[in-house]
């Protein structure tokens, strides 16, 4: 965002397995627009331009869970950081790890939707809808 300009995100959904952000974005030329801007994982591009990760499988079970979570992956991560939003956007926890799996704990998370971005040598290489329940 430029300074002076009012962009916001108002809505995130998810359809069909696909994180969809809506709002009010600055276009070019500083005119405002309405959007609706799909967060596109299906191919990971690293800074050098290869699909390092693109292959990578994971699972997170249990998923509506109450106590924690565990995020399993067939490949080791090295330096990777795992970031917590709730549905507003809003950033909960910022956790870096390594390894193959990394559980998240419940602690004081109130019962809701979150999504969570594993961020790994400077590539996002995961994100995810996790529900917490009672």
């Amino acid at each position: 965002m430029n300074s002076g300009t009012t962009s916001y995100v108002s809505t995130l959904s998810i359809y069909n397995s696909e994180l969809y952000a809506g709002g009010s974005f600055v276009k070019a030329a500083g005119i405002n627009a309405k959007h609706i801007a799909r967060l596109d994982t299906t191919a990971v591009i690293s800074h050098a331009g290869i699909a390092e990760y693109s292959t990578i499988t994971s699972s997170v079970y249990p998923n509506p869970f109450s106590t924690s979570t565990t995020i399993y992956f067939d490949k080791e991560l090295h330096k990777a950081t795992l970031i917590l939003y709730d549905v507003l956007g809003n950033e909960i926890r910022n956790i870096p790890f390594s390894g193959k799996e990394i559980t998240i704990k419940r602690e004081n998370l109130d019962k809701g939707i979150y999504f969570i971005k594993i961020d790994s040598d400077f590539q996002t290489i995961f994100t995810r809808k996790v529900i917490v329940v009672d």
